[in-house]
């Protein structure tokens, strides 16, 4: 059936001018951006971080624990580097300096990590590490197997960081067992000198701190990558929403204008 011509474009040969169009197309501009900017703060919240150097190689806590007498580390994140709450699904450590052998293995020593919040500013560790460590969870406990390669990952109990809620602190307790192979290979990407992002206090057959810390990467569950910024990617239940949104407000003009 031919659509219906009005009045004034059979008086004039043309076609009237449809006056739902402009509201149309200003109805889909606003909802394409609402959902869009509404995707994109839902991505910032589940990207993952990457702290600290690679500058030098350090073996504490995960290659030579048991030579070294380590039973405790801690490791101290800068709230400020992370900039919006994150859910840590895992942990990674990177093997890229010249003291770092990616063939390396882990040795069997067990370790219990707790992901938590501290109770000191970046600097401020105390050698007491009972006293640095706030409100926690535990995130893994067992032995680490395999070899380092270019980078390791422990995955663990998922922890939600808030950042507005303080620094973050990686617990390390360390038990019994034998040291990664290679000495001279088992050391994790590390700065080599004080990093105003984090700092760590330790204890072996005494304790101490300092402002060397490994270079650790957090990761969220759909392991969204970011290192020194990103990119956000609509995720898909707000892309079916905005198909949906738009192909309603199409049909809707497209009644209009049949029935006008």
């Amino acid at each position: 059936m031919a659509a219906r011509s009005s009045a004034a474009e059979q008086a004039t040969g043309q076609p009237t001018p449809d006056p739902f169009r402009k509201p149309l197309r200003f109805s889909l501009a606003i909802l394409a951006g609402v959902l869009l900017a509404g995707s994109s703060v839902t991505s910032a919240e589940a990207q993952s971080v990457t702290i600290g150097g690679s500058t030098s190689g350090n073996c504490y806590p995960f290659g030579c624990a048991s030579s070294n007498g380590l039973v405790r580390y801690q490791q101290q994140y800068r709230a400020g580097a992370f900039s919006s709450p994150l859910s840590i699904s895992s942990l990674t450590f990177f093997c890229t300096n010249s003291f770092c052998d990616p063939s390396t293995v882990f040795g069997t020593t067990p370790f219990t990590i707790r992901l938590g919040y501290s109770t000191r500013a970046i600097g401020g560790l105390t050698t007491v590490l009972d006293d640095n460590l706030g409100a926690s969870s535990l995130f893994f406990s067992g032995t680490l197997s395999g070899m380092y390669g270019s980078s390791s990952t422990i995955t663990g109990n998922a922890f939600s960081y808030d950042p507005g809620m303080g620094n973050l602190l990686l617990d390390v307790v360390i038990g019994a067992g034998t040291d990664a192979s290679n000495p001279v290979g088992r050391f994790f990407d590390s700065n080599d000198s004080p990093d105003p992002d984090t700092d760590r206090a330790y204890c072996t057959f005494g304790c101490g701190k300092d402002g060397i810390g490994l270079r650790t990467r957090f990761n969220d569950p759909s392991n969204n990558i970011v290192g020194g910024g990103g990119t956000t990617v609509p995720e898909p239940g707000a892309v079916a929403l905005l198909s949906a949104g738009l192909l309603g407000l199409v049909a809707a003009g497209r009644r209009r204008r049949v029935n006008g």
